[in-house]
C-alpha cells in the first residue's frame, strides 16, 4: 500500500500487514476479506475496497478497522481508489464513481440540523451514511423525520428511492407483520422492475402467513404481469435474445440473476415441497386444470411444473408436435429426459419412442443402441400397447428395420492389402484443417461420419467417413478482434452440436442440416488466450485405484483448455468469462441464469438437476440448482469432489475401502438422494483402471490377468478376456484405448533410448506388446509385438489400421539425418502390414484417413508420406 511515517503497510488477499522501515519487524496483522483494488491513504486512514462491496478503514497506526461501509448494490462495485479535491474516486470494471468524504457531509449536516432539524437535505444524506454502514433501520428513522411535502424537486427520487430500501429492509426482517409499511411500500413501487419486486415481497409475505393458495396465485401473476412480456416483447441480455427479464435470485443479493419463468419455476418447485395435504390437493386440481387449457402454453406449463404429474401428458403431446415437426434435437431432448423417469413403464414407452424418432430419421446405429437398452429390462416390464420391449424389438428385426442380433456396421477391411509408402512435395502453405473428434459424443452417427473445420475458409465439413463425401458445409461466424484464438471447440449433445468459433457460439443440427441459433459471447473468456496452436491432451495410463482418486480435479481443469465453453448437458451449457459465469439453454441459446464473481479456471460439472463447482484452488466446492442458481446444501461435496474417482452426471464414483471393510471396491453414489445408485465391484489389490469415455471404466488385474469393463451408469460390468501373465510380468505402463468396435491394450517394457516422436500430434509410446479385445465376444482376439514406436492418435477411431511411427536421428560421414520408421498393423488380425525406413526432413502436423480412396497420409510444411492400400477387398460383417 505505501510507507507511512515509519511503517511499510502491505496488503495481500486476506490480510493487512505493517512492517516497522527500520528493521521490518512486524507491527500489527488485520484479517479482512479479498481486496477488490488498490486503497488510498488519507492521514492516518487508510481506506481499502473489498470485493464483498465494502469500504474499510483502518488506522495505520493502530491497525484496527475503524469504520466499514457498504456500497449500496445500484453504484456497482468498487475499484482502484484515488482522491482529488476532498472527492473519493473509484475506478471499477464497470465505471468511475465518485464519493464525498464523509466528515464534510456530516459537518454541513450538523450546521443545517442546527438551523432547522427538519432540514431534508441534512435528513436525507445522514440516512445515506446510516444505509452506507447497512443500518437501514436508522437511515429510516431519519427520514421518518423529513416533511414529505418540504423535499425538493431534486430530491424527491433520492428520497423515494431510500425510503424503498428502508421500508424493504423492515419487510424483509418479518414478512408476516408490518402492514402499514407493506401498505405504504406498494405505493412506493413505480417502475416495472419495482412492481416486479414487490410481487416478490407480496409472495413472501403470503408464503411467511401460510396463504398457499395466494402464492399459488402471485407468482403466476408475475409472469402475466412481466415488463418484458407486458410492454416490448423480446428484450436482448448480454446481447441474446431473451422473452424474460433476469431477477436477483434473491432481494438481498443480485450476484445470481434468473430468467424469471425459471424463477418462478424454481419458487413453484420449493412451493410444493411446503404445502399440507389440503393445500396441495386444492393446488392439485388448479394446475391440472390448467393443463388442460389449449390457451396455456405447453411449453410454459412443461417449465412451470416439469414436477407435476400433470406434466406429464403434456411433455408427449410436445413430443408429438415436435415430431412432427422433424425438430429432432428438441423431440429427442425430451424423450432423453423421460428415459430417466423414475417410473419404469413411462422410461421405457419413452425409449420406444425415440426409437421411433431416430429410425424416422434413419439412424439406425442409434436405434440398435436403445433397442440393446430395452433389452436390458426387466422382463415384466410392459409398454403402451401391452407388450414387452423384447417384442418391440424382435418385431423392428424381423421388419428389418435394425440389423440382427450380434450384427456389426460394415467397416473397412484391409487385413489382406499391402500397403506401399509414397513420399512426396507438398507446397509450404500454413493452412490447417481441424478435426473435431473430442465432442463428448459415442453415438453411431458421429463415429460413421467426420467433423472437420478448415481454417481458411473458416467453415464446418461434416464429412462421410466411408465415402468421403461432404454432406453439410456451413461457414462459421466470427467476432471481430475476437483473442479466443483459431481453434474451434465443440460439444455435442444427443445430436445438437455446440460449436465456439472465434468468439462466436452456434448450436448446430447436423443430422437435418440445420443452424438453430449463433451469437456472439460477451466479453472474452477469462481462461488462456488461444493464439491458434492445437494444443494435444497427453493421454495417461492406467492407473491403482489409489492414484487415479486424485485424478479427477486435474481431469476437469486440463479439459477445459482455457475455453469459455466449460460444461454441457441435454438441457444446457456453461459459459466461464471474466466475472462469472453464464448459463444458456442448449434448444434456444437463451440465458437461464448468470452468477457473478465465479472464478475463471473454476471446474465445473453435474447434470440437468444440480451443478457442481471448485474453485481452480480446490480450496472450496459448492452446488447450485441446474434450473435456477439456487443454492444446494451438501455439507460432504467438497470431500466427494477430492476423493471421487470420477463423476457421471451428478453422482461421484468411488474406489476405496471406506464402506467394504478394508477391501477395495467401487460404487457409485447419488449426493441428492443420499443413497447408492450401485455398489460392491470388487477392486483386486493392484488393480489398474482408465476411464473410457465419459461413463465407461476399464478394469485390469494384474495378478491373474482379466479384462473388464464396467459401465458407470448402471454398474454393469462386462468381461473382455485375459491377458496372459507373462505378457504382464516387466511391465513399465499399460496402457488402455479403443475405438467403435474394440478394445486395445500396450503394455510397454523398460524405456528405450533412441524412439521419440516430438511432432505436433498426439501419441502413445509403445514398446511392448499390443493386444485386441472383442467386447461383443469377452474375449482376446490377438497380440503383436511392438518396438520402439509410438502409436499416432489421430483419427484413430476411423482408420483402419495403427499407425506407428518414431523419427531416428542417424549420422553418415559428415551429414546428419532423419529417418522415419512407419508400421502399420490392422485392427482387425493384428498383421504387421508395413514396417519400413523413410528419410524425411520436415516434422508432420496432422494424418489424414481416406477409407474411399484407401490411404493414410502424414502431412507436413514441405512433405507428404502416404501409405497406400494396394489391394481391393470387399468389406468385412
Amino acid at each position: 500500500a505505501g510507507v507511512f511515517d515509519d511503517r511499510v503497510v502491505l496488503v495481500g488477499k486476506k490480510s493487512i500487514t505493517a512492517l516497522a522501515l527500520a528493521d521490518g519487524k512486524p507491527l500489527w496483522t488485520l484479517d479482512c476479506p479479498t481486496p477488490a483494488g488498490r486503497g488510498v491513504a488519507v492521514g492516518q486512514r487508510y481506506h481499502l475496497p473489498l470485493a464483498s462491496g465494502e469500504l474499510w478503514t483502518i488506522d495505520l497506526s493502530e491497525g484496527k478497522a475503524v469504520d466499514k461501509l457498504f456500497n449500496p448494490n445500484q453504484l456497482g462495485r468498487l475499484g482502484n481508489l484515488a482522491m482529488y479535491r476532498g472527492l473519493l474516486l473509484s475506478v471499477g470494471p464497470l465505471g468511475v464513481q465518485a464519493f464525498e468524504q464523509r466528515e464534510a457531509i456530516q459537518a454541513e449536516i450538523e450546521r443545517r440540523k442546527q438551523a432547522n432539524p427538519r432540514d431534508p437535505w441534512g435528513l436525507l444524506r445522514e440516512a445515506e451514511i446510516s444505509a452506507l454502514r447497512r443500518d437501514l433501520t436508522s437511515a429510516l428513522a431519519s427520514l421518518r423525520l423529513i416533511d414529505a411535502d418540504a423535499i425538493p424537486a431534486d430530491l424527491r427520487e433520492r428520497y423515494r428511492t431510500l425510503l424503498v430500501e428502508g421500508l424493504v429492509s423492515q419487510v424483509r426482517a418479518d414478512p408476516a407483520g408490518y402492514d402499514p409499511e407493506f401498505a405504504e411500500l406498494g405505493k412506493l413501487m413505480q417502475s416495472p422492475a419495482e412492481r416486479l419486486r414487490y410481487q416478490r415481497l407480496v409472495a413472501d409475505r403470503q408464503l411467511a402467513r401460510r396463504e398457499f393458495a395466494a402464492t399459488f396465485d402471485t407468482y403466476l401473476a408475475m409472469l402475466t404481469d412481466a415488463p418484458a412480456v407486458a410492454s416490448r416483447g423480446k428484450q436482448s441480455v448480454g446481447g441474446v435474445p431473451t422473452a424474460w427479464p433476469l431477477v436477483p435470485l434473491r432481494d438481498d443479493r443480485d450476484d445470481i440473476r434468473v430468467r424469471l419463468d425459471l424463477w418462478v419455476a424454481g419458487r413453484l418447485r420449493d412451493l410444493w415441497t411446503k404445502l399440507p395435504d389440503p393445500d396441495r390437493n386444492e393446488l392439485d386440481a388448479r394446475v391440472r386444470s390448467l393443463a388442460e387449457q389449449d390457451s396455456f402454453a405447453m411449453d410454459r406449463l412443461v417449465t412451470l411444473f416439469d414436477f407435476h404429474p400433470a406434466a406429464l401428458p403434456v411433455k408427449w403431446k410436445r413430443i408429438e408436435k415436435l415430431a412432427e415437426q422433424r425438430d429432432l434435437v428438441a423431440a429427442e431432448q425430451s424423450l432423453t429426459e423421460l428415459r430417466r423417469h423414475a417410473d419404469s413403464a413411462i422410461a421405457a414407452e419413452a425409449t420406444v419412442r425415440l426409437v421411433r424418432l431416430l429410425l424416422d430419421f434413419k439412424l439406425v446405429g442409434e436405434a440398435q443402441q436403445l433397442c440393446d437398452d430395452l433389452l436390458r429390462l426387466p422382463e415384466a416390464t410392459r409398454i403402451a400397447d401391452g407388450s414387452t420391449p423384447a417384442a418391440f424389438v424382435e418385431t423392428l428385426r424381423k421388419s428389418g428395420a435394425i440389423p440382427a442380433a450380434g450384427s456389426r456396421p460394415s467397416r473397412p477391411d484391409w487385413s489382406q492389402t499391402e500397403l506401399s509408402l509414397t513420399r512426396m512435395g507438398a507446397n509450404y502453405s500454413n493452412t490447417y484443417t481441424q478435426d473435431l473428434p473430442a465432442v463428448g459424443s459415442r453415438l453411431p452417427f458421429f463415429r460413421d461420419h467426420r467433423l472437420q473445420v478448415p481454417h481458411e475458409d473458416q467453415r464446418l465439413e461434416v464429412v462421410d467417413a466411408a465415402s468421403e463425401r461432404t454432406e453439410w458445409s456451413m461457414p462459421l461466424r466470427s467476432r471481430a478482434n475476437s483473442a479466443d484464438g483459431s481453434m474451434v471447440t465443440a460439444e455435442a449433445t444427443g445430436h445438437e452440436l455446440v460449436v465456439l468459433h472465434r468468439g462466436v457460439l452456434h448450436a448446430l443440427s447436423p443430422v437435418d442440416k440445420s443452424v438453430r441459433w449463433s451469437f456472439p459471447l460477451d466479453g472474452r473468456s477469462g481462461g488462456q488466450v488461444n493464439y491458434g496452436f492445437q494444443v494435444q491432451a497427453s493421454f495417461p495410463p492406467m492407473q491403482s485405484s489409489l492414484r487415479f482418486s486424485n485424478t479427477l480435479a486435474q481431469k476437469q481443469q486440463t479439459s477445459q483448455s482455457g475455453s469459455p465453453l466449460s460444461h454441457v448437458t441435454g438441457r444446457y451449457f456453461c459459459c466461464q468469462g471474466r466475472r462469472g459465469l453464464t448459463v444458456y439453454d442448449t434448444l434456444s441459446g437463451q440465458v437461464m441464469w448468470t452468477h457473478d464473481g465465479i472464478r475463471p479456471g473454476t471446474s465445473i460439472c453435474g447434470d440437468d438437476e444440480v451443478l457442481y463447482f471448485r474453485t481452480p484452488d480446490q480450496a472450496k466446492s459448492f452446488a447450485l440448482r441446474s434450473v435456477d442458481g439456487q443454492p444446494v446444501e451438501l455439507p460432504k461435496l467438497h470431500e466427494w469432489m477430492n476423493r471421487a474417482v470420477h463423476v457421471v452426471g451428478r453422482c461421484f464414483v468411488f474406489a476405496d475401502d471406506s464402506q467394504s471393510k478394508g477391501k477395495p471396491s467401487l460404487r457409485m453414489s447419488d449426493p441428492l438422494l443420499d443413497k447408492y445408485v450401485w455398489r460392491g465391484i470388487d477392486l483386486p489389490t493392484g488393480s489398474l483402471m482408465s476411464l473410457h469415455g465419459n461413463s465407461q471404466l476399464v478394469l485390469l488385474d494384474p495378478k491373474d490377468g482379466n479384462l473388464r469393463r464396467i459401465d458407470l451408469r448402471t454398474g454393469r460390468v462386462e468381461k473382455l478376456g485375459a491377458v496372459a501373465t507373462d505378457d504382464l510380468k516387466g511391465r513399465q505402463e499399460v496402457f488402455a484405448l479403443a475405438d467403435y468396435d474394440y478394445l486395445y491394450l500396450i503394455i510397454n517394457g523398460p524405456r528405450q533410448a533412441g524412439a521419440f516422436y516430438s511432432d505436433g500430434m498426439a501419441s502413445i509410446r509403445a514398446s511392448g506388446h499390443l493386444l485386441a479385445f472383442d467386447p461383443q465376444a469377452g474375449k482376446q482376439l490377438w497380440k503383436q509385438a511392438v518396438a520402439s514406436q509410438n502409436l499416432l492418435l489421430e483419427r484413430f477411431d476411423h482408420a483402419p489400421v495403427f499407425v506407428f511411427a518414431a523419427r531416428n536421428h542417424q549420422k553418415v560421414g559428415n551429414h546428419h539425418l532423419w529417418t522415419l520408421n512407419i508400421t502399420a498393423i490392422d485392427k482387425r488380425t493384428g498383421t504387421k502390414l508395413l514396417d519400413m525406413h523413410a528419410p524425411v526432413q520436415n516434422s508432420f502436423r496432422s494424418l489424414i484417413v481416406n477409407t474411399a480412396n484407401r490411404f493414410i497420409e502424414l502431412r507436413g510444411y514441405g512433405e507428404r508420406v502416404r501409405l497406400e492400400a494396394t489391394k481391393s477387398v470387399v468389406s468385412g460383417p
